[in-house]
């Protein structure tokens, strides 16, 4: 939504009043207020409840073989797959301190490519980003807006010290107010798709992928109003099957 994106823009550009201010749509402040609150260490369901997105995606037989030791099925069934998408709960830290252990756990197993929805280039070229963020070796604000969570930042640093290469792969489609809602999420799906084919699967053909994205993306089936997202397409596109968590 607009709100969100300008909240966003603003608010990595350091004008903090300027992004609150801009914010008019009450589920558009609650999805946004949430995370200033993680950024600081709360967890912003104490403070927001049921208002937050708390959907799962997975198969609940699944996930019920996950609760014990679940780094290592997650290993066992990621050995017959090229891609590994696992997702988030934007306002929850925790989550991050998972995939940095499915990170760790993963490398061994040949998993050298790490794509993660909040990586943003700016104004350079996703090899030029890619090259200045390794040979740094530790992210900085302006490499994507999630990455202010502390959690965050030092997932980034885990996957650039274990030697993965990063990867972006955000839509940068500007908004487009001229169309609804499904259709902006079937676009930016698309976009996404075509972002990691592109920078990721035919630019690494012989390496092992690990994709970090946000709720929905990791969905490889419809959603409840009928909205396909990333994993379906990439499953669709390239004849791959990924293997998909959600948290």
């Amino acid at each position: 939504m607009k709100e969100t994106q300008e909240f966003m823009n603003r608010f990595q550009d350091g004008d903090y009043v300027g992004a609150f201010s801009s914010i008019e749509n009450t589920e558009a402040k609650v999805w946004n207020f949430t995370q200033p609150v993680a950024f600081v260490g709360r967890n912003p369901r104490e403070y927001f409840g049921d208002k937050l997105q708390d959907e799962h995606i997975c198969d609940a037989e699944i996930a019920k073989k996950l609760q014990s030791n679940p780094i290592g099925k997650i290993v066992e069934e990621a050995k017959k797959h090229r891609i590994v998408i696992v997702n988030e709960a934007h306002d929850q830290a925790r989550d991050r301190a998972f995939i940095a252990k499915i990170a760790q756990a993963l490398r061994p197993e040949g998993f050298s490519i790490y794509a993660a929805e909040t990586f943003a280039t700016r104004d350079v070229s996703v090899d030029a980003w890619q090259a200045e963020i390794m040979q740094r070796g530790y992210p900085i604000n302006h490499d994507g807006y999630y990455i202010r969570e502390p959690m965050f930042g030092q997932l980034v640093r885990t996957v650039l010290e274990l030697g993965y290469k990063p990867v972006a792969y955000e839509s940068r489609l500007p908004y487009d107010k001229s169309i609804s809602r499904a259709e902006r999420i079937k676009r930016r799906e698309l976009e996404q798709t075509k972002n990691l084919i592109e920078n990721a699967l035919d630019k690494y053909p012989d390496e092992k992928i690990l994709i970090h994205v946000g709720y929905s993306h990791a969905r490889e089936k419809e959603d409840r109003r009928g909205n396909l997202w990333m994993a379906h397409f990439l499953k669709e596109q390239t004849g791959e099957d990924p293997l998909t968590i959600s948290q």
